[in-house]
């Protein structure tokens, strides 16, 4: 059984990291003097959720990733509170080390929501105890590469903002070069490609079709990034597709993708589908853009990354629920696959609405 103070710690850090931590960090990057006060809550509510989860009854869990991951979450906070003291009584604007300090504070401040999305995964994984033994690499692979489509969703929805079209005139400035999106979009498909290609497979070992599958898309992306890098490099304004086709190659790839389930099978179907919906949404909007430095600031324009980011997100999360203990879970209950994909559905459009009014 699961008592009130369990439940009572669950409720708390999710206060502490879902809301007070987030909107303390924007409202420290725009310097509003509720960040302070915001920030000190959300410290409260994390001691107060530090002493829950320590003090309940009912039932217990093993040492897992989520208990490890709480440390590292409390050392970051434990950090940002020390520096925040420390720019707050250390005030000479000229200070290089005041700067870096303050560097460092909004860093670890930015953390705090990846760390908190993390640290819920993993306490979703303890809580159903799943993940173990030989459903680890499974685990990790579905997480890992689910979690990485929809943060990548919600990076598109940032750079479309005001803030991240910001950001992007400012490198612009600061480099005397002007990179379009895609640019930066190369160098992170490029990079996880390289993650992919060598840890996709168990090097020196047999090779299964799956390890196969899943090297080659690694490739894919390696490839593809890099191409997109050098385009954007030598073309700086220009608006480059090749970011969207790796992702339409990836969805077409992967709505083939045979499982050992029917469930398995139709949930990555509509993950490979949401992920080239977001890519067809991709390339209409270089194609409209025309290869110019719009950035998000026509409607169309504007309507056609928000599609994109909400699709990206979305496949994120299908992937990410298409682990095979879930769907064994699933297999075995009242749900059925339509249900359980439109289940999904709502929590990527919570986390995409949530995302757009952090943003």
């Amino acid at each position: 059984p699961v008592d009130w103070i369990l439940k009572a710690h669950i409720t708390v850090m999710i206060l502490a990291y879902v809301v007070c931590f987030p909107v303390g960090a924007i409202l420290g990057l725009v310097k509003h003097r509720l960040h302070v006060p915001v920030q000190a809550v959300g410290t409260g509510l994390t001691a107060l959720g530090y002493i829950l989860g320590h003090s309940h009854g009912g039932r217990r869990f093993e040492e897992s990733a989520h208990s490890a991951n709480a440390w590292i979450m409390l050392y970051a906070l434990m950090a940002q509170v020390g520096l925040g003291v420390v720019l707050k009584v250390y005030r000479d604007p000229s200070s290089k080390l005041r700067s870096g300090f303050r560097i460092a504070h909004s860093l670890l401040g930015l953390a705090h929501p990846v760390l908190a999305y993390i640290q819920i995964v993993f306490g979703a994984i303890t809580w159903n105890s799943f993940c173990a033994d030989d459903h680890k690499g499974n685990c990790l692979a579905h997480f890992i590469m689910g979690s990485s489509f929809a943060w990548y969703g919600v990076f598109c929805l940032w750079a479309a903002s005001q803030l991240g079209r910001a950001w992007l005139g400012a490198r612009g400035e600061l480099s005397g070069r002007y990179k379009s999106l895609e640019y930066y979009e190369g160098w992170l498909i490029a990079c996880w490609g390289l993650v992919n290609s060598l840890t996709e497979h168990t090097w020196g070992g047999q090779w299964f079709h799956n390890d196969i599958q899943h090297t080659a898309m690694g490739v894919l992306w390696l490839l593809g990034g890099l191409a997109s890098i050098l385009l954007t490099h030598h073309r700086p304004s220009l608006r480059s597709p090749l970011p969207a086709i790796v992702i339409l190659l990836t969805g077409v790839a992967m709505a083939a993708h045979a499982q050992h389930s029917m469930i398995g099978t139709m949930v990555h179907g509509f993950f490979g589908k949401a992920i080239g919906l977001a890519a067809v949404f991709r390339l209409i909007e270089v194609i409209v853009d025309g290869g110019g430095r719009a950035q998000g600031q026509t409607r169309t324009l504007m309507a056609l990354k928000l599609l994109s980011s909400l699709f990206l997100i979305l496949g994120g999360f299908l992937f990410s629920s298409s682990q095979e203990e879930a769907l064994a879970y699933v297999d075995h209950s009242i749900l059925d696959a339509p249900s359980y994909m439109l289940m999904t559905t709502c929590l990527a459009f919570l986390v995409y609405g949530y995302a757009q009014g952090l943003i």
